[in-house]
């Protein structure tokens, strides 16, 4: 919890200072429109006496308790965007930050705000994948290049450019509209750098994971990536959790949508034994890469011991799945160096095949 310093030198509790005890100064009942200006001197006066207008519901130019609750929570809402809301600690928005320093520096503290940014990096490799796929993909040395080949494992940077291919319409825009949906919100407020290293970790950890548990397969498609976006905003929850406004709720509902997912690969390819495409274990390794990388990269707004200690555990796993992936891939050569003519047939017709969902050998992730 947060603590301003009182006139008498003692600190007490944030949310006292805008009780309504606080405010209401005659000890009348309700508290005017005066009272709330003063008790907010850094909200120009306007936006208070719109904001007070909203929350009177009875019009008496009053509020009693229940209204000036509805009146705060008006408040916050009204200078928070939805970027602030969804990734946030309640303390840490725009209208928490500027009470708490209106409490703690007085009237003549300048106005808080905090920094923003554009989402370029979500935007701007989105961009190029669809341009990819668009534009590049036709040509058989492209994919040659960029594919996950089962064969030439050993060309390491085809565990992140993966991501730069798709093999249908479906398969990107799928991938594009979920990343933009969950990049943005992060980057807004953790930052491209931040981000993109979950993002760019995520689509690596994918293609390891597949390297080894599909070990015949090529691979194509920033899935890895975009689980990795969807599983930081859970290590956001987990490191903020005393200070994230419902917790226990954006959590659950998080854990819900992952045992969805998870509940139709069971149901779909193991109880009614449909053939896939998709690249699972692509799928999991990037959501692992979210947790483990995610708590160590994006902001920890109040840092604790446990969570210290729980960031250095969650290095050493990262880095012991990545030596686990690599030992797997060096190591174990006859496991992997299969001579099926197929694996060598024409790329253009691997392309050409993956866009109907039906090429010989292929995943996506």
């Amino acid at each position: 919890m947060s603590y301003a310093q009182s006139r008498n030198g003692q600190q007490e509790p944030l949310d006292r200072q805008l009780s309504f005890s606080k405010v209401d100064k005659d000890a009348s009942g309700t508290v005017e429109l005066e009272e709330v200006q003063s008790a907010l001197p850094q909200i120009p006066p306007e936006q208070v006496a719109q904001l007070f207008a909203d929350a009177d519901r009875n019009k008496d130019g009053h509020l009693d308790r229940q209204e000036y609750s509805g009146f705060l929570s008006n408040l916050r809402y009204r200078t928070e965007n939805f970027a602030e809301v969804v990734v946030l600690p309640r303390r840490e928005r725009t209208a928490s930050r500027r009470i708490r320093q209106i409490s703690e520096a007085g009237v003549d503290a300048p106005p808080v705000k905090i920094e923003k940014k554009f989402p370029f990096f979500i935007v701007f490799i989105s961009f190029i994948e669809w341009f990819i796929f668009k534009y590049l993909m036709m040509f058989d040395i492209v994919v040659w290049l960029f594919i996950y080949h089962p064969l030439r494992r050993y060309e390491i940077w085809r565990y992140g450019t993966v991501m730069l291919l798709h093999g249908s319409s479906l398969h990107l825009w799928g991938n594009v509209i979920m990343q933009l949906i969950l990049g943005c919100l992060l980057e807004v407020i953790h930052h491209w750098k931040r981000v993109g290293i979950v993002y760019t970790c995520g689509v690596i950890f994918g293609t390891l994971a597949g390297s080894v548990v599909q070990p015949w397969s090529f691979l194509i498609g920033a899935s890895g990536g975009v689980y990795a976006l969807l599983v930081a905003h859970l290590a956001t929850i987990i490191l903020n959790w005393n200070e994230m406004g419902c917790a226990f709720l954006r959590c659950l509902l998080l854990l819900a949508y992952i045992g969805f997912d998870v509940w139709l690969v069971i149901s779909q390819e193991i109880i009614q034994g449909k053939a896939s495409s998709t690249s699972h274990a692509g799928h999991f390794g990037g959501a692992l890469a979210g947790l483990l990388i995610g708590i160590n990269v994006l902001k920890n707004f109040e840092q604790r011991p446990w969570e210290i200690k729980l960031q250095k555990v969650c290095w050493v796993l990262a880095i012991a799945f990545v030596v686990l992936c690599a030992i797997a891939n060096l190591g174990f050569q006859i496991y992997y160096w299969t001579q099926d003519p197929e694996l060598f047939h024409s790329l253009h017709f691997y392309v050409n095949e993956t866009e109907t969902g039906s090429g010989n050998g292929s995943s996506w992730e």
